[in-house]
């Protein structure tokens, strides 16, 4: 598969469980809890995927380089966000957690969607559809673990 159309394929499911999430912090917080394990085992292997099989050749690119280091510095932001999130699941400001985590991510996805895809779409376009395998066969190593 296209590298950039499994990324897009993760992302519409992260917005999805970001969506989730958000609906049911007051109404249902185990539900929303178990939506986030979900929701963050994925991501960190996704952001990793990404970091070891995308970025690196994308990098490689002056005109890239930019977008690449905004990204993985994204990436930090929301893995320690995540982290944070996952040691106090249990106040009472859950709601408002999951809601600032929805608009970190959202936006990461967002921004990757626009400026390093171009720049895939222009740099790699020979590569994507080994990439694609390469990128799903690291995520699912990293989500093995």
């Amino acid at each position: 598969m296209d590298l950039l159309k499994e990324i897009s394929k993760d992302h519409e499911e992260f917005r999805a469980q970001l969506a989730t999430m958000l609906k049911t912090a007051t109404s249902n917080p185990d539900e929303s809890l178990k939506v986030f394990r979900s929701l963050f085992d994925h991501l960190v292997a996704h952001h990793e995927a990404e970091e070891h099989i995308f970025f690196p050749k994308l990098k490689a690119y002056e005109d890239a380089t930019d977008s690449v280091e905004e990204a993985l510095e994204e990436h930090k932001a929301i893995d320690l966000y995540l982290e944070w999130v996952k040691a106090s699941h249990k106040t009472e400001r859950w709601e408002a957690k999951v809601s600032v985590l929805k608009e970190l991510v959202t936006h990461h996805l967002a921004e990757e969607e626009d400026k390093v895809f171009k720049a895939a779409r222009s740099h790699l376009k020979d590569e994507l559809a080994s990439l694609g395998e390469k990128f799903e066969a690291e995520e699912q190593k990293r989500l093995s673990k």
